[in-house]
């Protein structure tokens, strides 16, 4: 909303078809919208589309577009890079992970080396983070609960938001199926 439709609309207040304190709720109206599109835009700054040549040289852009489709009952990603589809606990490509945010993103994500391995994030603000935030390279692998490296790790798809799980490695990953289907029995 411009300066002066605000100014337009502090000086209806004065106006006789105008209710007393009406202008006060128009205002109070315009501020939680103001607030809301603020919030909405820190909340959607990873979504933001970021194109970047990768280390490969391969065009990366990043999105959010990918969501998730039915496929019998489970529902399927696609990757915007590969084609390949993923469904719930299948290893997704690392570089595919948003490793701040915790998510497959079904893209190329931007790289970030540092201290000689590569970590992958969806925009310039994770890309910042990665170097500077040892919390956001480490995860905890959910069979054995050691901390495990993102960029070493074997990443499965976990929940249909595209949440991620890091394992230290395939084995630990087959073991934790192994148990979580004997629960389910």
């Amino acid at each position: 909303m411009s300066v002066p439709l605000v100014l337009q609309t502090i000086n209806h207040r004065t106006s006789p078809n105008f209710p007393e304190g009406g202008s006060l709720k128009i205002i109070v109206k315009m501020l939680k919208k103001v607030i809301f599109l603020f919030g909405f835009t820190l909340i959607t700054a990873c979504e933001e589309r970021v194109e970047r040549k990768s280390a490969e040289g391969h065009e990366t852009a990043i999105s959010h577009g990918n969501t998730p489709t039915e496929q019998g009952n489970n529902k399927v990603l696609k990757s915007a890079n590969t084609g390949a589809k993923y469904k719930l606990w299948d290893q997704v490509p690392n570089n595919e992970v948003c490793m701040v945010n915790n998510a497959y993103m079904g893209r190329l994500q931007l790289e970030v080396p540092y201290d000689g391995r590569m970590y992958y994030g969806c925009c310039e603000m994770c890309v910042e983070r990665i170097p500077q935030d040892e919390d956001v390279r480490i995860a905890i692998d959910p069979m054995t609960s050691e901390e495990v490296d993102k960029a070493t790790a074997f990443i499965v798809l976990t929940g249909e938001q595209r949440e991620v799980a890091y394992f230290k490695n395939e084995e630990n990953y087959l073991n934790f199926l192994k148990i979580k289907e004997k629960s389910l029995d």
